[in-house]
């Protein structure tokens, strides 16, 4: 994800299949370690509860980093590159990502880590530019993500699947990326109207359907699953503030609910309907001082009212969910900003 920046409890509940539903007695919380330095965060999640994020070390550059088989483990960076950041990861432990040098990511590469090696994928997803960017892969091998064209003026978001790298274009603008794919190879994430000026989530199927805005000028798919839901985040009207929203067969739904404060985005949802993000009363931001959420069947809650208290946690954003139920996001643990895991503790 790429940030540029209940009326709706009604519609979550028929969004949502009924056994969406939020865990009877919460949730437990694992730190998930560090690399040594003063944060972790995690990004993605597959369906063994592997995840991946990025990590600062100790000598301050942040490196993507794999929590497998219940340990952080330390990607490294590409030859040349400085830091490195993961974005995507299945359930065959690929983790994708992409590495750059110790303040720009102008000269970004795509990178596939796996069996312990990481590859340099600009080779071959390269739109002709100097950077490249892969966001997410699929149990398929196939990923999804973004790079500079020919003269690096203009950003596309791609699709790698095993032939020549599709290039998506835009929506009439030159900017374009991707954040998420589905089984199928569809794509969501962001792309630019003529003028680039605004900027309106996608989904891409063969060709890239514009999901419009909840009135303001941007909006950002960011997941989606194997149903075809996408979720995501838009300014309303008057770029006031950021609202969830769900896109399903060819509707968007505002998902913010009066229960929440001013901004609310949705970061991930799994294939029962379970969408976790994050709400802040920032106005401005919606990830400036916030907490994570859970949306499941008719209900929107605060996550850290979920786990244990006494626990050291406070939640600030939940980035994914598997049809497990289980979570991972980042958060403030004993005053150390640390990637979190969360289990559901079932009855």
């Amino acid at each position: 994800m790429r940030n540029i920046i209940v009326n709706a409890t009604v519609a979550v509940c028929l969004a949502a299949p009924a056994h969406a539903q939020l865990p009877a007695r919460g949730y437990s919380v694992t730190d998930l370690g560090s690399l040594g330095g003063s944060f972790v965060s995690a990004f993605a999640l597959n369906e063994r509860g592997e995840a991946a994020g990025r990590a600062s070390t100790p000598s301050s550059p942040s490196h993507a980093f794999g929590f497998v088989r219940g340990a952080i483990t330390d990607l490294g960076t590409l030859p040349g590159k400085a830091q490195s950041r993961a974005q995507g990861i299945n359930d065959r432990t690929q983790i994708v990502g992409f590495s750059f040098s110790a303040r720009f990511a102008s000269d970004a590469h795509a990178f596939l880590w796996s069996n312990g090696t990481m590859a340099d994928l600009h080779p071959v997803i390269s739109l002709g530019g100097s950077a490249s960017f892969a966001s997410a892969i699929n149990e398929a091998g196939h990923i999804a993500g973004d790079a500079t064209t020919i003269g690096d003026a203009e950003d596309h978001a791609l699709l790698l699947r095993g032939g020549p790298v599709v290039d998506l274009g835009a929506l009439g603008g030159t900017f374009s990326f991707a954040d998420a794919l589905n089984a199928s190879d569809a794509v969501v994430g962001a792309a630019t109207l003529p003028g680039d000026a605004i900027a309106h989530a996608f989904v891409w199927n063969g060709s890239m359907i514009d999901l419009g805005t909840l009135g303001g000028s941007y909006s950002e798919a960011v997941a989606i699953n194997n149903a075809g839901t996408v979720v995501g985040f838009s300014l309303v009207a008057g770029d006031q503030s950021q609202h969830a929203f769900l896109w399903r067969n060819g509707q968007l739904v505002d998902l913010h609910s009066p229960s929440l404060p001013a901004s609310s985005a949705a970061l991930g949802i799994n294939n029962f309907g379970q969408i976790v993000g994050v709400a802040s009363p920032s106005i401005a931001d919606v990830f400036d001082g916030n907490f994570a959420v859970l949306w499941g069947g008719d209900r929107v809650v605060d996550l850290n009212s979920l786990i244990p208290a006494g626990s050291g946690w406070q939640l600030y954003r939940a980035a994914a969910i598997n049809d497990r139920g289980e979570i991972v996001g980042v958060g403030n643990h004993n005053g150390q900003t640390r990637a979190f895991l969360l289990m559901p503790i079932r009855e």
